[in-house]
């Protein structure tokens, strides 16, 4: 029995070595060449011809073609503009707080194409009532706690409002 025992061991060994000594193929991968690394020439005049590689700068010109400054891209900011032109400024925006029944502040300067808002911080209800000179008057809705009237001012002049709701309450826009 025991002789029996080695003979099965020596098989098994014996087919788990032939198996390993390489009766089957190889199943080892190739390691990836190296970009530095050439390729084999092909034999076809086709495969000896270079490929086209797109270049990852924008713009780029063919050697000894005169490139013209204007058509390339300006390192310039696009919202920087020449020397010698006006820049208008962005629109921008002003606040006044409606709070202990007063406009805070009571009077401001904007330029032309500002905004103004309202916001209403007290509990009372109040509105904005703008005299306009020459024009209809403009007059927000009734604004409850927390709530905000805009008016963008595009003709320079001296705006006077007060709360349509609350006389008392006065205050001046100045237009430039």
């Amino acid at each position: 029995m025991k002789k029996n025992k080695m003979y099965l061991v020596a098989i098994c060994s014996a087919l788990i070595m032939a198996g390993c000594a390489g009766n089957q193929p190889s199943a080892e991968v190739p390691a990836p060449q190296s970009p530095i690394e050439k390729q084999p020439a092909a034999a076809t005049p086709e495969a000896q011809k270079p490929t086209p590689v797109e270049s990852p700068i924008e713009n780029q010109q063919p050697l000894g073609q005169k490139i013209n400054p204007m058509d390339q891209p300006s390192d310039q900011p696009e919202n920087q503009q020449p020397l010698g032109q006006k820049i208008n400024p962005a629109p921008s925006t002003q606040f006044v707080s409606i709070a202990n029944f007063a406009f805070n502040p009571p009077a401001i300067t904007v330029k032309q194409g500002t905004t103004v808002t309202w916001t209403n911080t007290d509990q009372a209800p109040h509105d904005v009532l703008i005299k306009n000179p020459g024009n209809p008057d403009i007059r927000s809705v009734l604004m409850k706690k927390d709530q905000s009237f805009s008016y963008t001012f595009t003709t320079s002049g001296t705006y006077d409002y007060i709360c349509g709701v609350h006389p008392s309450m006065k205050g001046t826009v100045v237009v430039e």
